[in-house]
């Protein structure tokens, strides 16, 4: 289970509580596991390797946009610090009816650019 012996499990799921994720969303695990990377890497991230920073980046948008009730369409959505790089979108999200497509974008040392979501078509239409 994730929360035996897991303290960064705990708070995480305090955490998301406090930011004001859905019941349904504190329960789900790639959350969970996103929100314990977030918390012990934030103070020394900026110290690690590229493709950590790269997926600490990747890892906090995806967290930030379920955090406001996006719905994350990637069925593999980071969950590891460690995860190998791949090709292709970042995420992909639905929120009300509309489609939004995160790529990000890491320059230089701990240098990280805003995230900006912009709706794509309703192709449901």
């Amino acid at each position: 289970m994730f929360f035996e012996g897991n303290p960064n499990g705990v708070k995480a799921r305090g955490d998301l509580y406090e930011l004001g994720y859905s019941p349904a969303a504190r329960k789900n695990i790639t959350n969970l596991n996103q929100r314990s990377i977030i918390n012990e890497y934030a103070r020394e991230i900026a110290d690690t390797s590229n493709a950590r920073k790269e997926n600490f980046g990747k890892i906090g948008a995806d967290s930030d946009l379920n955090s406001k009730d996006y719905e994350s369409l990637r069925h593999n959505r980071i969950d590891n610090i460690d995860t190998a790089g791949h090709d292709g979108l970042d995420g992909v999200n639905r929120k009300e009816g509309d489609f939004y497509v995160v790529e990000g974008k890491y320059k230089g040392p701990a240098s990280l650019n805003r995230l900006r979501v912009k709706p794509l078509h309703n192709f449901q239409d």
